[in-house]
């Protein structure tokens, strides 16, 4: 059976650590490992963070009637 509902939609972008202005985008590169590690880079300053454990900006959605 399907249910429909309401949701809100959250997108959620990170800060990069290095210059503080730009944000962190994907590059499409993913190191092995447990856990996978997602590679981004700047875009003001270009930096590559290879930390991240997940992709950003990341889209969450939150059930409407949750108060």
């Amino acid at each position: 059976m399907e249910r429909t509902y309401e949701v809100k939609v959250y997108k959620t972008e990170l800060l990069c650590d290095g210059c503080g202005v730009g944000y962190l985008k994907p590059t499409g590169v993913i190191h092995g490992g447990w856990p996978a590690k997602f590679s981004h880079q700047c875009t003001h300053c270009n930096m590559i963070h290879n930390y991240l454990t997940e992709q950003y900006p990341k889209i969450t959605y939150i059930d409407a009637e949750i108060k």
